[in-house]
C-alpha cells in the first residue's frame, strides 16, 4: 500500500483548568470515503472492527514505527474509537495492536504527549491596501527563482495571484521574458480558475509591480505579459486602481 503524505496535527478541545491535559498520539482515522476496494477487502479480512489510520510525522505513533496505511486493531485492549472517547491524559502508556501491510501484525508501545502547537501563517494584510509599486526591469531567466521567492513572501497577494505569477514564471514566459501566446480563455482553462478571479489576480500583480503588460487590443492579438521587479512608488501606499488590461481574443 502506498503511504499518503502525513497529515498535520489537529487541534483538540482545551482541558478544563485543574485537569490533566489530553494526551496526543498523532494517529488520525482515515475517512472511509477514501478507502479503496483493496482497503475494504482488508477491512473484512481483519474482522471489520479495525481502523485505517494516517500518522503525523514526529508524533509518538510515528516514533513507534506506525505509518500511514496501518490498520489499528486495539489500543490498550480497546478499539481506536473507544480509546479516543476516553481522552487519556498526557503520560499514558499505550500498547497498540496493529496490522501494517508489508510487515504483518505489529505491537508497538507509545506514550501520549502534549499536543504540539500549530504554526499559523501571519495574518495576511488587507489586499485592498496593496502597497503601490511600479513594474521595473523585466526579470531574466536566471533571476526567476529569486523573483518567485519574493512573490511567495508577499503578505498582500492572494493565493490566486501567486498561482498566476508561478504559472507565468514556470510555464508561460519565454526566454525573452514575455508571455504572448496565452489568451484569457486559455489562462482560465489552464489554471482552473474563473475569469473574474484571473482578472483580479492580474490587477494585483500589476498593482504590486510584479507584472508588465502590453495591450493587444488595437492589433487584435492577445495581451502580452512580462515578469518585473517591483519598484516602490513615490506616491504612497494607498491602492490605485489600474485600468483593466482588456484582451481582444483572436
Amino acid at each position: 500500500m502506498i503511504e499518503d503524505s502525513s497529515p498535520e496535527a489537529h487541534p483538540a478541545p482545551e482541558a478544563t483548568p485543574g485537569e490533566p491535559s489530553i494526551g496526543w498520539h498523532g494517529i488520525i482515522a482515515r475517512n472511509q470515503k477514501r478507502y479503496s476496494p483493496d482497503d475494504w477487502r482488508m477491512w473484512g479480512t481483519l474482522g471489520g472492527d479495525v481502523t485505517l489510520v494516517d500518522v503525523a510525522v514526529g508524533s509518538p505513533a510515528w516514533r513507534a514505527e506506525i505509518r500511514n496505511g496501518t490498520w489499528v486493531m486495539l489500543m490498550n485492549q480497546m478499539t481506536f474509537e473507544a480509546f479516543e472517547a476516553r481522552r487519556a491524559p498526557v503520560g499514558t502508556t499505550v500498547s497498540v495492536k496493529a496490522f501494517r501491510p508489508g510487515l504483518g501484525h505489529v505491537h508497538p508501545t507509545l506514550t501520549l504527549v502534549d499536543r504540539p502547537k500549530i504554526k499559523r501563517e501571519p495574518r495576511r494584510g488587507n489586499r485592498s491596501r496593496i502597497p503601490l509599486a511600479e513594474a521595473g526591469a523585466v526579470v531574466s531567466r536566471s533571476e526567476r527563482p529569486k523573483w518567485l521567492g519574493q512573490l511567495c513572501r508577499s503578505a498582500y497577494l492572494s493565493p490566486a495571484a501567486r498561482l498566476l505569477g508561478c504559472f507565468f514564471a514556470n510555464v508561460a514566459v519565454r526566454n525573452d521574458g514575455w508571455a504572448r501566446q496565452w489568451s484569457l480563455d486559455r489562462l482560465v482553462k489552464d489554471l482552473g480558475i474563473t475569469q473574474s478571479t484571473l482578472q483580479r489576480s492580474i490587477r494585483e500583480l500589476q498593482q504590486a509591480g510584479y507584472l508588465r503588460f502590453n495591450s493587444g487590443r488595437h492589433a487584435r492579438r492577445n495581451n502580452s505579459y512580462a515578469l518585473a521587479w517591483p519598484v516602490r512608488s513615490e506616491r504612497g501606499h494607498s491602492l490605485v486602481r489600474l485600468p483593466w488590461a482588456g484582451t481582444t481574443l483572436t
